[in-house]
């Protein structure tokens, strides 16, 4: 059974337990809090995170490390997002070309809207039906490379270099050692999304709660990554077992 079935207690429960979790926690939020400042606090929380996976794929149980280091935490934070970027790159790029297909489309059909021309009027339509679904196919295309973006981004903690991240022969035999434990857990981040999604919407609509929706923003944000952290940390612990046992196992029919 996957590590993402039997450890999800630990997993879920690690940003509140341990020595001066309160505190570490507190930092964590306190960047998601500004992530409204471009990149720096990004950077620093991917790091922390990163520390996580590390600590996990070293065969540790999860826990809320130090905030020191913070030099390496911005390097550490700085790679992952540039992987992140590269693999979810072509996606974006398709999305941004079907989005600005259809928006170009929109403008130029109210701007030369003519009842009685038919012809401009189909052409219009079907650019911007265009234009949907190529942006469509970019959203699939991010999450389907998003899939891999994270065996290639733990690969890279464990070995401590960028490259590795791109080696795609020596993490590809992790991922597709725990290929079902990888699956599952993209379902468990594309809930956990929507539910942070429908829990900050409901504080933004509801008068009691709004002034708050900033602060519930910042803890969620920093629970999920910091959660997401420690699963595909163990899952890649997993997949390297995995795929270490398969490679010795001695294979049969075999005559010596």
């Amino acid at each position: 059974m996957s590590t993402i079935t039997e450890g999800l207690q630990s997993i879920f429960t690690f940003p509140f337990k341990g020595q001066h979790w309160q505190d570490r926690f507190a930092v964590a939020a306190l960047f998601a809090f500004i992530l409204v400042i471009p990149l720096v606090p990004l950077i620093f929380l991917l790091g922390y995170c990163g520390r996580v996976t590390r600590g996990v794929v070293a065969g540790n149980a999860p826990v809320m490390p130090e905030w020191n280091e913070w030099g390496q935490l911005f390097t550490d934070g700085l790679r992952i997002l540039g992987v992140f970027l590269i693999y979810l790159l072509p996606g974006f790029v398709v999305m941004g070309i079907g989005f600005g297909s259809l928006i170009v489309s929109q403008v130029s059909l109210a701007a030369h809207m003519n009842p009685e021309d038919y012809s401009a009027f189909t052409s219009e339509f079907l650019q911007s039906m265009g234009g949907m679904w190529i942006s469509y196919v970019g959203v699939f295309l991010a999450m389907a490379t998003g899939v891999f973006v994270v065996p290639a981004t733990a690969h890279m903690l464990a070995k401590n270099s960028f490259a590795a991240a791109f080696r795609f022969a020596e993490w590809w035999k992790v991922f597709r050692a725990s290929l079902a434990g990888f699956l599952i857990a993209d379902v468990l981040v594309m809930g956990g999304y929507m539910t942070l999604t429908w829990v900050i919407y409901f504080c933004v609509i509801t008068v009691v709660l709004c002034c708050a929706t900033p602060f519930v923003m910042a803890i969620g944000v920093a629970y999920f990554f910091l959660t997401l952290a420690a699963m595909f940390g163990k899952l890649y612990a997993e997949g390297v077992q995995k795929s270490v046992a398969a490679s010795t196992q001695p294979q049969t029919g075999v005559v010596v």
